[in-house]
């Protein structure tokens, strides 16, 4: 299957911390409670594996002769290099993980309660036989998104045909139809040089854009986002219809109004259909 960009809700628990010894006043410390940790991983393409609910261990209590509990272990969530949090800003960024390896914590462990070892006894306060009880840790309900990485984005209108040139460059298979919106979410290809020596060329079909989109018309956030980390854009324009040059300029339009960097990115225009229009060259000459 390709690689698709979905939002999940998570909630991150991560476990009250161990209580100290309860015993003479040798009593040692107990651990930390885990943290829960998000790293970005290289060979995860979407957050489909990610549960709905992550909760790391408590520290280990402590015990007699001053000897602390161990700290719990980190529960470990493990997402797609290039997640980050809800695009609309509802929630406060916590990370964005672009690179294999990089990591956040998004909850930390309650620390570990206080044995009684660790205070000091005096004439008029005698060490405390109780222990100390170990504090909760945080609970965090995180939102994580998934933003494609590709050196370039096929950008265009419904049925201008990126799909099909998508196929045509690379070995993705997307559906290809001959109606409205036959790409309901993104498609990654890669493209390989015929020089071995020259790196390999991530390519994206966007799902097409309409006039608002930037106003989330026709799920137009939810495709828009995508093109973000893109290096170049290639507008793909359909000129069979015989408005290429208004669905360029639409295009461009809408990419500017969402996010202003796009319109200064690296662009080419990508004449498609020209196959089945009279004159080639002044569908050309009118874009």
């Amino acid at each position: 299957m390709p690689p698709t960009a979905r939002n999940y809700s998570r909630t991150c628990n991560s476990t009250r911390g161990a209580p100290g010894r309860r015993a003479t006043a040798d009593g040692g410390s107990g651990g930390d409670g885990g943290n829960v940790v998000v790293r970005a991983v290289a060979n995860m393409k979407s957050l489909a594996g990610v549960r709905q609910l992550y909760k790391a261990p408590p520290g280990l209590h402590g015990t007699k002769q001053r000897q602390h509990g161990r700290a719990g272990r980190d529960a470990v969530v493990l997402v797609p290099v290039g997640t980050v949090q809800d695009p609309q800003q509802q929630y406060q960024l916590l990370a964005d993980l672009v690179e294999d390896g990089q990591e956040v914590v998004a909850a930390r462990g309650g620390r570990g309660g206080r044995g009684n070892a660790g205070l000091k006894a005096t004439p008029s306060r005698p060490a405390p036989a109780e222990p100390g009880q170990g504090l909760p840790g945080e609970e965090v309900r995180l939102l994580l998104e998934l933003k494609l990485l590709a050196d370039v984005g096929l950008v265009g209108l419904p049925s201008a045909g990126k799909s099909t040139l998508l196929r045509g460059l690379t070995a993705a298979t997307p559906r290809v139809g001959d109606y409205a919106f036959t790409t309901l979410s993104p498609q990654l290809g890669v493209w390989t040089a015929p020089d071995p020596a020259e790196e390999p060329i991530v390519v994206a079909d966007i799902p097409g854009l309409i006039e608002g989109a930037h106003q989330n018309r026709g799920l137009g956030h939810s495709f828009l986002r995508h093109i973000e980390r893109t290096k170049v854009i290639a507008y793909v324009l359909d000129c069979q219809s015989g408005n290429g040059s208004e669905s360029l300029d639409t295009l461009q339009r809408e990419l500017a109004a969402y996010a202003p960097h796009l319109s200064r990115l690296p662009a080419l225009v990508l004449a498609n259909k020209l196959d089945a229009v009279r004159s080639p060259m002044k569908t050309l000459e009118a874009l």
